[in-house]
């Protein structure tokens, strides 16, 4: 019986122990969290922020403006969208491990995209378009095993799109338009099979349309428009079955418009107008017409491209 109570006591002390170091560690992981935080409010011009409500202030982290704390107290969402931030994106915020969200939109933020963000395991939404950053995608981002949304648009990034990006198996909505990309479009996006939105336009992106894109049987929107892209248009894409929007205008494509897009049945905008085809229109996309309605569909085509307009 001594041995028992001697071994419940024992029970007894390594619990508090235990309990004692996860206050430990709680309190690290807070200061670590803070300190993360701050770099950004340091970063970015934080006393002229449009709000900086509790920023650098002893409050609990939820009151600060934008940190959202999950169920066990850790930052798991950081939203300051058109918020007057400027400056460049510290590479400490890779250290929020629990991070799911982060959306820095319509700020003036320059310098490149840190490749730290790499490490944010359980983000699922990263949203940094409108802004000022340069210099090439991290290809570090394709390991972002969780991530749903890439939104990068209208930035000034450079380079090619890095074909890690294919590894993003729970991606839905892809988002790189109107930037200065250039090289081919990675054959590896047709993987990412959950994919909804693919927005690719206005940059300066090169070579033929990856057949491998007529893969993504998730598609509702692909817009490849105004880049240099050449060669004839993947009869894949015609097996796109939920795709509505396909906008394909002012590349350099070539060869006759295939038959298949007139199994595009959901297809409610098409523009081919700007490039390199040659040929009639397919009697099958008149079909497309009669099955949307005119005031839906909107097919736009002329043989002789304007390479003015880009």
């Amino acid at each position: 019986m001594a041995g028992r109570k001697e071994t419940i006591r024992l029970t007894w002390k390594e619990l508090a122990e235990a309990g004692k170091a996860r206050r430990r560690r709680g309190v690290y992981r807070d200061a670590h969290i803070r300190a993360a935080l701050a770099a950004l409010y340091d970063a970015t011009d934080g006393p002229n922020w449009n709000r900086n409500d509790g920023w650098l202030t002893d409050a609990p982290l939820w009151e600060w403006q934008g940190v959202q704390i999950g169920p066990i107290g850790r930052v798991v969402g950081l939203g300051l969208h058109e918020n007057g931030l400027t400056g460049p994106i510290p590479a400490e915020l890779g250290g929020l491990a629990s991070l799911e969200r982060l959306s820095l939109t319509r700020n003036d933020l320059t310098g490149p995209v840190p490749p730290e963000l790499g490490a944010l395991a359980s983000l699922k939404w990263l949203s940094l378009d409108y802004n000022g950053l340069t210099g090439s995608i991290p290809p570090e981002l394709g390991g972002l095993a969780r991530l749903e949304g890439l939104l990068l648009h209208k930035n000034g990034l450079t380079g090619p799109i890095p074909p890690e990006l294919g590894s993003l198996a729970r991606l839905r909505s892809l988002f790189l338009s109107r930037n200065g990309l250039t090289g081919p479009i990675p054959p590896e996006l047709g993987s990412l099979a959950r994919l909804e939105s693919l927005s690719l336009g206005r940059n300066g992106l090169t070579g033929p349309i990856p057949p491998e894109l007529g893969s993504l049987a998730r598609l509702e929107s692909l817009s490849l428009g105004r880049n240099g892209l050449t060669g004839p248009i993947p009869p894949e894409l015609g097996g796109l079955a939920r795709l509505k929007r396909l906008h394909l205008t002012r590349n350099g494509l070539t060869g006759a418009i295939p038959p298949e897009l007139g199994n595009l049945a959901r297809l409610e905008w098409l523009t081919l107008s700007g490039n390199d085809l040659t040929g009639s229109i397919p009697p099958k996309l008149g079909g497309l017409v009669r099955l949307e309605g005119l005031g839906r569909t909107r097919v736009e085509y002329v043989a002789a491209p304007d390479r003015n307009r880009r």
